[in-house]
């Protein structure tokens, strides 16, 4: 089996590596692409199965993934100012070609980020999100999203702090009791190494998880881990909201010192992913309705699969304001009974209304299916508006697109009617 790592310098990275090696020391090609080949770590570097390539995901003309069984994608980190979100998605379209073009890759995995289904009030994990939006229409059998909770060795930055008289680490999670799930390195990489392995296909396309450790830690968790390790007792230092633009002013350029700020506020009280679960086992309510907006993502996105080649970047583009694009104007949503961790969920959109030719809305019902229970939890109805970002205003569906969202009204009508016609058959069975 021949496995792809794009990039593989960051952590992450080595962590699959490491467990690739490990697992299927004989079994498993690793080809693992450096833009500097002198980060290449050397308890690696002597391993026969083990072959470090010089590529640059923000060069497309160096990656040649020919031969590659599956692929890890991995979105790294923007320090440099700019844009965030169009450099991500221009990255993953780099990844994204090269993978179609190997014409034998069958997995994609990505590394991804918990709040990824997300497109604003994250911050740097919008670059997630771009990258799940490109990659989710790549051209290969299986694709698997990983999305990762807090990285526990985001504690170890700054360790000098560590080793002052009086040893301490800032905390940029407030107040210092507050909860937040994390995940560490180590776990990623077996995790990610394991999805790589797989033979069978994954159950969705994509299949979308989330990684968490066993609880949620807190900043105090930290403290005492810490404490433990040094063996003296070390402070924690609290970044307040308040504090954390000039924090941050200090390690990255003006240009993106909001958006770490964004995402670090994210994860506190009143930020958007603090409301994931109101208790660790019960899915919030708002949820429900962000599940609906991932499978709709993907829904729409997946047309760009099977498009031409003419029209699969406006198919692409409609999640993205670019030009033509879909903004949700309303949702409704019928709980039915509560999902509880562990658990996963299907969700299943089919169009309500056949649209027309000029149409400026496409309507949409979503369930949702707790594979737990085995039942649906929840039902969304969704209206969704066309809108034209560069004229600022609401615009009609493009007529190829309405040609292929009636095509897929007419076969739902087709197969409702088979359904219940066998549903018909199977009732008078029973009752004869």
């Amino acid at each position: 089996m021949h496995v792809t790592i794009a990039p593989a310098s960051t952590r992450t990275a080595a962590a699959v590596i490491r467990s690739l090696l490990a697992e299927a020391p004989d079994s498993v090609d690793i080809h693992a692409l450096y833009r500097n080949l002198a980060r290449v770590p050397k308890e690696f570097a002597d391993k026969p199965n083990f072959h470090a390539l010089q590529g640059d995901v923000a060069d497309p003309t160096t990656l040649d993934f020919t031969g590659s069984d599956a692929v890890l994608a991995i979105t790294p980190p923007t320090f440099e100012g700019g844009d965030i979100v169009k450099q991500a998605e221009i990255l993953s379209k780099n990844v994204k070609d090269a993978i179609e073009a190997a014409g034998s890759v069958k997995r994609l995995v990505l590394l991804s980020s918990i709040g990824a289904q997300l497109r604003e009030g994250v911050g740097e994990i919008k670059t997630n999100n771009a990258a799940e939006r490109v990659l989710a229409t790549t051209n290969v059998p299986s694709i698997t999203f990983v999305r990762c909770a807090y990285f526990m060795e985001n504690w170890t930055m700054g360790m000098d702090t560590l080793k002052a008289p009086e040893p301490f680490f800032f905390s940029t999670i407030t107040p210092l009791d507050w909860k937040v799930p994390m995940v560490a390195v180590a776990d990623i990489g077996s995790t990610l190494a394991a999805e790589l392995l797989k033979e069978e296909p994954a159950p969705s396309k994509p299949h979308v998880y989330e990684l968490h450790g066993p609880r949620r830690y807190t900043p105090l968790d930290g403290q005492a881990a810490f404490s433990k390790a040094v063996g003296k007792q070390v402070a924690v230092k609290p970044v307040e909201k308040s504090e954390l633009h000039s924090f941050y002013s200090q390690v990255f350029p003006p240009e993106i010192v909001g958006e770490w700020v964004e995402m670090s506020t994210s994860f506190l009280e009143g930020g958007v992913m603090a409301a994931d679960k109101v208790d660790y086992r019960h899915v919030n309510n708002v949820i429900y309705n962000r599940f609906a907006e991932s499978a709709r993502v993907n829904w729409i996105t997946s047309y760009a699969a099977t498009a031409e080649p003419a029209q699969r970047q406006q198919w692409d583009e409609l999640m993205t304001p670019r030009s033509i694009g879909l903004i949700l104007r309303s949702i409704k949503t019928d709980y039915k009974l509560p999902i509880t961790y562990p658990d996963q969920v299907t969700v299943i959109h089919k169009l309500s209304v056949k649209p027309d030719y000029g149409a400026d809305s496409v309507i949409l019902e979503a369930v949702i299916l707790s594979e737990q229970h085995k039942r649906i939890a929840a039902r969304c109805f969704e209206d969704i508006a066309v809108y034209d970002y560069q004229a600022a205003k609401r615009a009609p569906l493009k007529d190829f697109m309405v040609d292929e969202l009636r095509k897929v009204y007419d076969l739902q009508e087709k197969n409702k009617a088979e359904m219940d016609k066998l549903a018909a058959a199977i009732e008078e069975a029973v009752g004869a």
